[in-house]
């Protein structure tokens, strides 16, 4: 008896590997548990989260997301040489109030003088 309930088991598995699905018609209502429901709202709000969508979107269209790159990478670009200019002008003239320090403000003297010869204008230190 119980081999033949291993036989019906084999039947139902070979039945179902075997069977294919199909859509169902565009008229024809589908029953779902609501267990697969909640499942599905899940999975709905995650992709909504993950902004899936709008990246789904981007991909379909490549010349745009390389435009959109170019652009970021120069304005990154653009704002790192403007950053890097404030921050050595920054040091540059608080080495300049430096210069009355003993030991090191000779050393500091010259680098503002080598800074400001370059920039074409000079401290007038008195080196």
């Amino acid at each position: 008896m119980s081999e033949d309930n291993d036989a019906g088991k084999e039947r139902d598995e070979t039945t179902y590997v075997n069977k294919t699905f199909s859509l169902p018609d565009s008229g024809a209502s589908v029953r779902l548990e609501p267990e697969t429901i909640m499942n599905i709202n899940k999975l709905a709000e995650t992709f909504e989260r993950m902004n899936l969508v709008d990246y789904l979107n981007n991909m379909a269209k490549p010349k745009r997301v390389i435009a959109l790159s170019f652009a970021i990478g120069i304005a990154r670009g653009l704002g790192f040489v403007i950053g890097m200019t404030m921050v050595f002008g920054l040091v540059v003239v608080l080495l300049g109030k430096m210069i009355d320090l003993p030991l090191i403000g000779r050393y500091i003297a010259e680098i503002v003088d080598i800074v400001n010869e370059y920039a074409g204008t000079s401290s007038g230190s008195g080196k």
